[in-house]
């Protein structure tokens, strides 16, 4: 645990460096320190709330005083909290001013409690009925605490492992985690929304996940998002001639392609003379808008245009039963680019936005999403492993020819399979259309197929991509667009596998019509 200025850590031991520290110890950036005369036993778990350190375990004293298995620090002395829990404390977790004690104990403060407990300052508190067996894992997100352990039950409903608690009941999460002998959840973390979790388990939801998930909730209808759109009437019947331009603003509701009806009045000036104009303006096909304009002329002075420009939504029944909480960060682009039929889901039902995507299907994302023409392959096709009779073929070689993509020199090894790589007659390079697309790859394809030009920044964004990186150039470009970013620590993690969601996001904006990419 940390607080800004010190780390803290438990376990067993009896010093940190040179230090005499029993169980616990504080490191502040030069030397570590002990807290007073430490805890008489093992310390299982640690938390930080404002000035205060909250220790777990299975112990009996902290600082000499009597503390059952959990205690606090103020950073001068240990306090017991009430009369303790009745066995080892195997996690803590802290939201507002209640600290949240989860493990192998059934009672704190003397009361039946079910392996957690909450601590307001003054006495311990039952979390409605508990859950059914031990809880080494916790962690808060947005206000509702997440629990985790070898359990079956919380609150008396069934919940395989993982359950949340809102405040006033438990709920399980979806079918939680494979039911077999030895599942169990040992860690939670709250990220970006998301809660991951870990552990020693085979399925989670029902679908196959060796140890790790990841879960986001269900929530209410999708997002609203801004879209603009140019309507343009020109109108030309003898003289005078008019041409009125102006923008109308409105909102969409994903996943359909637009539904704005916006009004803009305009002004222009003709000549006098002649029969007043009238005419229908063209406007670009960025939302499925269409724009009617009337034209009247006076026989002199000023002519009035009033353009009035209606988008029609064009609605889409796609649904992914995993793809359903709007404030997931992949929500919304999943959707974008299913209903332009640029990428589709599973036979199942599912669109799974935490698979990996090969290099393949990515030339066959990207394609469809920036409209690329098809392109003739050269005779014999361009890379040695993608074949005329593979699915892909045609995909990847009209990638190649507007050159998103490119090719790794014959004589090499797949760093991904561990196969050869020998070169033919024609020392035609590799593809390696099965190998998992990174996302420093993912990002030099998207900026190329959106045809921006490169803004490479004098100093570098991400401590992890160096100006000398051959993805640079374009991770640069892409996140001056915001179109990615990278990770709470400074880094973009440019070789690592991207996922579905995050290629869905990123596609999306960057293709959108009237988007980020718009007129570039």
């Amino acid at each position: 645990a940390e607080n800004g200025r010190s780390v803290y850590v438990g376990g067993a031991f009896s010093a940190a460096g040179s230090a005499a520290a029993a169980n616990v110890a504080a490191w502040d950036g030069a030397s570590w320190h002990a807290l007073g005369s430490g805890i008489d036993y093992d310390v299982q778990a640690l938390t930080v709330s404002g000035g205060t350190l909250y220790a777990g375990g299975l112990f009996q004293t902290a600082g000499g005083a009597p503390a059952n298995n959990i205690a606090a620090w103020d950073g001068t002395s240990w306090h017991a909290l009430g009369s303790g829990v009745g066995a080892a404390v195997d996690a803590l977790a802290v939201s507002g001013g209640t600290l949240y004690a989860g493990g192998q104990f059934q009672t704190a403060g003397g009361a039946d409690v079910g392996y957690i407990a909450a601590w307001d300052g003054t006495s311990w508190h039952a979390l409605g009925s508990g859950l059914g067996r031990a809880v080494p894992a916790l962690t808060v997100s947005g206000g509702t605490l997440y629990a985790g352990g070898y359990f079956q039950t919380a609150g008396g409903v069934p919940a395989g492992g993982i359950a949340a608690w809102d405040g006033t009941r438990w709920h399980a999460l979806g079918s939680g985690i494979d039911r077999d002998a030895s599942f169990e959840v040992t860690a939670l973390a709250a990220v970006g929304g998301l809660l991951h979790v870990a552990g020693a388990f085979a399925t989670a939801g029902g679908y196959s996940s060796a140890g790790f998930a990841i879960w986001h909730a269900p929530g209410g209808g999708p997002p609203t998002a801004t879209v603009t759109c140019t309507a343009t009437a020109s109108a030309t019947e003898g003289p005078p001639t008019a041409t009125a331009t102006g923008t109308a603003t409105g909102t969409a509701t994903p996943p359909v392609t637009a539904s704005v009806t916006p009004t803009v009045g305009v002004s222009a000036t003709a000549t006098a003379g002649g029969t007043p104009p009238t005419g229908t303006p063209t406007t670009p096909a960025t939302v499925g808008a269409s724009a009617t304009a009337t034209v009247t002329a006076p026989p002199t002075g000023t002519v009035t245009a009033t353009v009035t420009a209606t988008a029609t939504a064009t609605a889409c029944a796609i649904r992914f039963r995993d793809v359903t909480d709007p404030a997931a960060y992949y929500y919304a682009g999943v959707y974008a680019l299913a209903c332009r039929g640029v990428l589709s889901g599973y036979s199942d039902g599912t669109f799974q936005p935490f698979a990996l995507t090969t290099r393949a299907q990515m030339t066959k994302i990207v394609t469809l999403a920036f409209g690329l023409a098809a392109a003739p392959p050269p005779a014999g096709g361009t890379f040695a492993d993608v074949l005329p009779n593979t699915v892909f073929y045609g995909l990847v070689e009209t990638a190649a020819a507007h050159r998103l993509v490119s090719g790794y020199t014959c004589g090499g090894t797949n760093p991904q399979t561990g196969a050869a790589e020998p070169c033919d007659g024609s020392r035609r390079g590799y593809f390696r259309p099965s190998n998992a697309v990174t996302r420093g790859q993912l990002t030099k394809i998207v900026v190329l197929g959106a045809g921006w030009a490169l803004q490479p920044p004098a100093q570098p964004s991400f401590r992890d991509v160096a100006v000398s990186s051959v993805f640079y150039a374009f991770v640069e470009t892409a996140a001056g667009r915001g179109v990615v970013s990278g990770y709470s620590d400074g880094t973009f993690r440019p070789s690592n596998n991207a996922y579905r969601g995050q290629i869905a996001k990123i596609v999306a904006l960057a293709s959108a019509p009237g988007g980020r990419g718009c007129g570039q």
